[in-house]
């Protein structure tokens, strides 16, 4: 038994060989082909956000699923596409947030990523390639000189 046809029958779970007439048809459809392959890639990774919504609390669903739905960022595009070959890691931000009033002047005052460097992998990816931010400072000043 060839290497090809034990993949048939092990992984993809064929019952009968491929048409070789297919190949003759998919050549001169190729377009939809793509078209319905990419179809079927974003119906998967739908059905995949839904499940992490629905079972959020199932950490091994979770872990699993995360990875095919991250999107990757195309800039020469200006477009998020689907990829499967980067592991985005599910990475807790959190932020601290004071705003506060005195008189006429409103202060705020916002620490991005107050876990930076607490968790075992550093950092965080927003898609693959595009690291989120590292830890930093906002102050906003609102000063009312007039009524």
């Amino acid at each position: 038994m060839s290497w090809e046809e034990t993949t048939r029958q092990k992984m993809l779970h064929l019952k009968l060989p491929t048409d070789p007439r297919w190949v003759d048809i998919a050549q001169m459809q190729t377009e939809d082909i793509l078209v319905d392959h990419a179809y079927c890639e974003q119906k998967a990774a739908s059905s995949c956000i839904s499940l992490i919504v629905r079972y959020n609390d199932l950490d091994y669903l979770v872990e699993t699923l995360t990875p095919i739905v991250a999107e990757a960022y195309n800039p020469s595009y200006q477009q998020f596409h689907l990829q499967n070959t980067f592991d985005v890691y599910a990475y807790p931000v959190l932020d601290f947030f004071l705003d506060f009033r005195i008189n006429r002047t409103r202060v705020l005052l916002k620490y991005n990523h107050l876990n930076a460097g607490l968790l075992s992998r550093e950092g965080y990816f927003v898609t693959p390639d595009y690291t989120g931010y590292r830890s930093f400072l906002d102050l906003g000043i609102s000063w009312y000189l007039f009524d």
